[in-house]
C-alpha cells in the first residue's frame, strides 16, 4: 500500500470513527472498511495518527464528553454510558488521567469559565474533533471543545529562551473555546495578592484570546477570577506583555491559570511569571463580591420600591 493510499485510508477511518463514537468501535471493523488486515491497519494508523487505534478512540470519546459536560446539564452517568464506558467510575478515572480533574469538577470549573463578560450561548457547540494532542510538561488542554484545538511546545517561535507554548485551532471553523492551563494548591499563597504575567503573540484570532487566572475555595467555589474578557486580544499581533492580578484569600484551596482561545486562530505564550505584588497594585478580579447589609431590613415589607405616593 502506497503512503498516499495509507493516509487516505486512515482519514476515511477517522471520519468513520466520528460517526460512531457512541457505538461499539472495533479495530477489526475499521480494517475491514479499508480492506486490509487488522494487524497491518493497526501499524498504519499508529504511524499516521501518533497513537494506537484504541487510545485514539478513547481520547475522542473523552473530548466529546468534556464538551458535553460544559454545555449540557446531562447526568455524568448518562454521558459515561453514551461514550461506551462501563461505569461512571471507569469514566471518571479515564477523564481524570486526561484532564487532571474529575468530570464534576470540570463541569463546575468550565461551566462558568466564559460567562464573565461574554454570553455562553454565543459559543457554538459543534463537535468537529480529531485527535487530542498531549501538551507541554505541566500543562493540559481543556475547555468546551478541546478536540477542536491543539497545544504544544514551539521551538521555532519564542519570546525568550528556546521555546514557547502554543494553543491553536485545528480549523477555521472552530467555534468553541479551549485553554492551555495548569492548577496547583493554594496553601503557600494564601493571604496575599499575586500577578500572573506573560508575553503573548496572536495570529488570526477570529474571536478573542487572553490570559486568565482563577482562585477556588472548598467545593470548587470560585473566589477570584479574571479571563481578560473586558480587554480581549484579537486578530494578529506580535509579542506583548499582559497580566491579571488577583487576591488569594485565606480560604483558598486551588489556583489555576493559563491562556485561552475562543474560536479559530493561534496564540503563543512565553515568559510566564506568577509573583506576589503589593496591595497597591490594582486587582483585576471580575468576580463581584457579595456585600451583605449590616442588619436585617424591611421586615414589615412596607419598603416598596417605586414612585412616591402623591
Amino acid at each position: 500500500m502506497a503512503h498516499t493510499d495509507e493516509k487516505a485510508d486512515v482519514l476515511k477511518v477517522v471520519g468513520w470513527i466520528e460517526e460512531r463514537l457512541a457505538e461499539n468501535i472495533a479495530l477489526e471493523d475499521a480494517a475491514r472498511l479499508v480492506a486490509v488486515s487488522k494487524y497491518h491497519f493497526h501499524r498504519v494508523f499508529h504511524a499516521h495518527i501518533g497513537m494506537p487505534f484504541a487510545e485514539y478512540v478513547r481520547q475522542r470519546r473523552l473530548a466529546n464528553a468534556a464538551g458535553e459536560l460544559v454545555v449540557t446539564d446531562r447526568r455524568i452517568l448518562d454521558i459515561a454510558f453514551d461514550y461506551a464506558f462501563e461505569s461512571q467510575a471507569a469514566f471518571a478515572r479515564a477523564f481524570k488521567r486526561t484532564y487532571r480533574m474529575s468530570p464534576g469538577q470540570y463541569r463546575r470549573f468550565f461551566g462558568t469559565f466564559m460567562d464573565k463578560g461574554r454570553n455562553q450561548s454565543e459559543e457554538d457547540t459543534d463537535m468537529k474533533q480529531t485527535e487530542q494532542a498531549s501538551g507541554p510538561n505541566g500543562w493540559v488542554l481543556a475547555g468546551s471543545d478541546p478536540g477542536d484545538y491543539d497545544i504544544g511546545t514551539d521551538v521555532t517561535t519564542a519570546h525568550r529562551g528556546r521555546a514557547s507554548g502554543r494553543l491553536q485551532s485545528r480549523s477555521e471553523q472552530a467555534q468553541g473555546f479551549a485553554t492551555m492551563m495548569q492548577s496547583f494548591r493554594a496553601e503557600l499563597y494564601r493571604g496575599r495578592r499575586y500577578e500572573l504575567s506573560a508575553f503573548i503573540r496572536n495570529e488570526e484570532v477570529a474571536s478573542w484570546c487572553g490570559l486568565w487566572m482563577r482562585v477556588d475555595g472548598k467545593n470548587e467555589d470560585m473566589l477570584q477570577f479574571d479571563n481578560m474578557a473586558d480587554r480581549p486580544i484579537s486578530g494578529s499581533g506580535g509579542w506583548s506583555k499582559y497580566s491579571v492580578v488577583l487576591d488569594v484569600p485565606e480560604e483558598s484551596e486551588s489556583i489555576s491559570f493559563g491562556v485561552l482561545l475562543a474560536g479559530a486562530g493561534k496564540v503563543w505564550i512565553d515568559s510566564v511569571r506568577f509573583e506576589e505584588v503589593s496591595l497597591n497594585v490594582p486587582s483585576t478580579n471580575m468576580e463581584e463580591p457579595v456585600v451583605l447589609p449590616d442588619r436585617p431590613i424591611n421586615l414589615d415589607f412596607e419598603d416598596i420600591a417605586g414612585p412616591p405616593e402623591l
